[in-house]
């Protein structure tokens, strides 16, 4: 039996299916797939917590478990043809205890969480100064940046930076809209080209091109999450990537002249639209790639 098949046959006789397993190591569910299937080998800090889930020892885990039946006591004391004497040994039974394994304990504040106390600290100085120059609400938008990054610092775990990153560009696509008037949505424009500020236009490809960044690392990040993935979360996907080109239809053509005035007076709405188009579409990547990656693992099998 090879390691795939014992891991395989562990993890089928404890009920646990890919994705649970994935979970207790922290890894995708793609890389158990792999493993099953002996595309890929799991490292030793891997075959040690699987040893741990699984209850057994490394040797049972790599070369499977001994199946040969054990000799009868009759055969055991039975004389060899041979001439020479049969000599018996007695092996002592291991009592030693195993080998702990070295855990490193954190002691003290991570450096995330320094770095949102610092950014609380620059929050309250934010707020102070611009107090005492006389704008207490000008000190409050900007020290908004500081409080949200830092409040993301103290919160999360893990992909703090990207937090922060989607944070502050939401924040950014506001205040370039109600105060500069200059948007990434400009630049598909081409009437912006001939008729809005150089400047504007110029802002709006700087924004966008940080956009498509922050997009980027998002979706590396989240790319191999653990998903089950059925028929109902394979419809869902088709339905929302629906929904998301339906955002980009023309109001024009699905609303009376009446209700598209009533939408125009909303000022926040094509703000809120944007953001929701936004994060839509990196969260349909995401899982539009763990889906692929999801049917070529079942394909394999």
């Amino acid at each position: 039996m090879t390691l795939g098949t014992n891991i395989q046959q562990l993890r089928k006789e404890h009920n646990m299916s890919q994705g649970d397993l994935a979970d207790a190591l922290d890894i995708s569910r793609q890389s158990v797939s792999k493993w099953e299937t002996d595309t890929a080998t799991p490292d030793l800090d891997k075959l040690l917590k699987l040893s741990e889930i699984f209850s057994v020892s490394l040797d049972e885990l790599v070369k499977g478990a001994d199946d040969t039946p054990p000799t009868p006591p009759d055969e055991q004391t039975k004389p060899s043809e041979s001439s020479e004497p049969i000599k018996q040994y007695t092996i002592p039974a291991d009592t030693s205890p195993q080998e702990p394994i070295p855990v490193t304990i954190k002691t003290g504040l991570e450096t995330r969480q320094i770095a949102g106390i610092i950014l609380l600290c620059m929050t309250f100085l934010t707020v102070l100064v611009f107090t005492i120059l006389g704008g207490f609400l000008s000190g409050l938008i900007f020290s908004l940046p500081f409080l949200v990054c830092g409040l993301i610092c103290l919160i999360a775990k893990k992909h703090v930076g990207i937090y922060c990153g989607w944070a502050i560009n939401i924040m950014l696509i506001v205040y370039l809209h109600l105060a500069t008037g200059s948007s990434y949505a400009m630049v598909f424009n081409p009437y912006a080209y001939q008729f809005a500020n150089p400047i504007a236009v110029l802002i709006g490809w700087v924004h966008l091109i940080g956009i498509i960044i922050l997009m980027y690392f998002t979706v590396r990040a989240f790319r191999n999450i653990s998903v089950n993935w059925n028929k109902g979360k394979q419809t869902a996907l088709i339905l929302i990537w629906f929904v998301y080109v339906l955002l980009h239809f023309p109001y024009s053509r699905l609303f009376v002249d009446a209700a598209w005035g009533i939408m125009k007076s909303l000022v926040y709405m094509n703000i809120f639209l944007g953001i929701a188009r936004m994060i839509l579409l990196t969260a349909l990547i995401i899982y539009t790639l763990n889906w692929c990656n999801w049917h070529k693992a079942q394909k394999q099998q």
